[in-house]
C-alpha cells in the first residue's frame, strides 16, 4: 500500500475508480496486519 500511496498522491488524475475497488476488494493484507498488530501492542 505504501507503494500506492505514492501513486495515489502524484498521479491522482490517473487513479480509476474500478482501479480503487479492485484494491479495496484484494489488497488489505498489510493494513490488516497493521490493524492486528496495533491490538497485540493496546492489549498487551
Amino acid at each position: 500500500m505504501a507503494g500506492y500511496r505514492n501513486r495515489m498522491v502524484h498521479f491522482y488524475s490517473m487513479v480509476t475508480e474500478k482501479e480503487l475497488y479492485n484494491i479495496l476488494q484484494d489488497k488489505l493484507s498489510d493494513i490488516e496486519q497493521f490493524t492486528m498488530e496495533i491490538k497485540k501492542t493496546v492489549l498487551k
